[in-house]
């Protein structure tokens, strides 16, 4: 019998990416969405053993079905692979991003993902098999703008480090996928976020975040152009779960070990390495007329 897995956040991007390589590969795809369309819409164009899965991680009845659902397909095999993929960005300097949002975005990012490994856990353990968390470059890092998005991924880190050691002895395994810089709708909406948080540096917000937009902007839009496609990233979720031997870590881009390079070196040499590449960005973004801020120039913000 195939093997099956499931994949959460799969109605676009990643995890879609995810859905299409492992159900091509022969694997029964139990694919998370949110909504019965974007299901639907996922089924008529992956070919294989592709079956939608109403799943809201945050909500707790919503686990509990899936669970249950999960049960009936595999019986007494098991689960052979859970994919933690299911995420959102936030971004904003600390002083703007409201809590209510930290709590929020937590609950998605961060402890969706636990509540799900829970709720599937025997049944990964009746299979012996994986647990995949998708994790970020920000989960070594952070950088501006970037620190509620980055908290949830540092924070995944240690989740899955704790549970690697847990699983010490065991058939299973817990993998952290790191990926850099993708092209999906994720950037999309990441620049969305910068847009927004302009808005609100207008309306009040000190020197050092307005000196820092153009930057910020400048990183998202070289993603959204030179960004990695999604299915390279697939590629390593499949290895994580049918490798004999998958990394642990597994960091995946250019951009990602070059961070993962970076966080290895002594804090003094770190800092100048990231202040130089921040100032580097934003002498970009100054030249092509960002000038933070909505794009305002000096003396339309008031400036001398």
């Amino acid at each position: 019998m195939a093997p099956v897995v499931l994949i959460t956040g799969t109605s676009t991007g990643l995890g879609a990416a995810c859905v299409e390589r492992l159900a091509g590969a022969g694997w029964t795809v139990l694919a998370g969405v949110r909504r019965e369309a974007d299901g639907q819409a996922l089924q008529a164009r992956v070919g294989g053993d592709v079956r939608p899965l109403l799943l809201d991680v945050t909500d707790a009845r919503a686990i509990e079905r899936a669970a249950a659902t999960v049960a009936e397909v595999v019986g007494e095999r098991g689960l052979q692979g859970l994919v933690n993929n299911a995420g959102v960005p936030v971004t904003g300097p600390i002083e703007l991003v409201p809590v209510e949002q930290w709590r929020a975005h937590l609950e998605v990012n961060l402890l969706g993902a636990v509540a799900l490994t829970r709720a599937l856990y025997d049944q990964v353990r009746t299979a012996g098999g994986r647990f995949v968390f998708i994790g970020s470059q920000f989960g070594r890092i952070g950088l501006p703008s970037s620190s509620l998005y980055a908290a949830g991924k540092h924070a995944l880190e240690a989740v899955v480090e704790s549970l690697h050691h847990e699983l010490a002895g065991t058939p299973m395994r817990a993998v952290l996928i790191e990926p850099g810089l993708i092209r999906t709708p994720l950037l999309d909406k990441t620049a969305a976020g910068i847009a927004e948080s302009s808005g609100q540096l207008a309306a009040g917000g000190g020197d050092e975040h307005q000196r820092l937009e153009p930057g910020m902007r400048v990183f998202v839009e070289a993603g959204q152009a030179l960004g990695m496609p999604a299915d390279r990233v697939a590629r390593r979720v499949e290895h994580a779960l049918s490798a004999a031997r998958p990394r642990r870590r597994d960091l995946v881009g250019i951009d990602a070990r070059l961070i993962g390079a970076v966080t290895r070196l002594p804090d003094p040499l770190r800092d100048r390495i990231v202040a130089g590449v921040l100032q580097a960005l934003i002498g970009v973004g100054r030249r092509r007329g960002l000038n933070g801020v909505g794009d305002r120039t000096p003396t339309e913000r008031g400036e001398p």
